[in-house]
């Protein structure tokens, strides 16, 4: 896969939890704590508290899960993946494709 570039925020993603009352906001921010998204959880919406938690554990992995995909599409592209490790490599590149904002993806 040729060397593409995230343009989001660069550096580490952090879960964030505020409590005030009977409503939570659960986000997630980068480095020097400037928010990146918001979950309003307030008991509502069909989602629960470990629900919100976890999209925001998630979240805030993205860039490490990122970066670990781009080097194992790059370790299979060298190798010139064998027909059992061509769909992975499919599935890879096109999920890559979807966080990059490619559109062949």
């Amino acid at each position: 896969m040729e060397q593409q570039q995230f343009k989001g925020t660069k550096g580490q993603w952090h879960r964030a939890i505020k409590r005030g009352g009977a409503e939570r906001l659960v986000g997630v921010t980068g480095n020097n704590f400037q928010p990146l998204c918001e979950i309003l959880y307030s008991g509502g919406y069909g989602m629960t508290e470990e629900e919100v938690e976890a999209n925001a554990n998630l979240v805030s992995a993205a860039p490490d899960l990122l970066n670990a995909l781009i080097e194992v599409a790059n370790l299979l592209e060298e190798n010139e993946p064998n027909w059992y490790l061509r769909k992975h490599y499919n599935r890879i590149t096109s999920a890559l494709n979807k966080a990059l904002g490619n559109n062949s993806g």
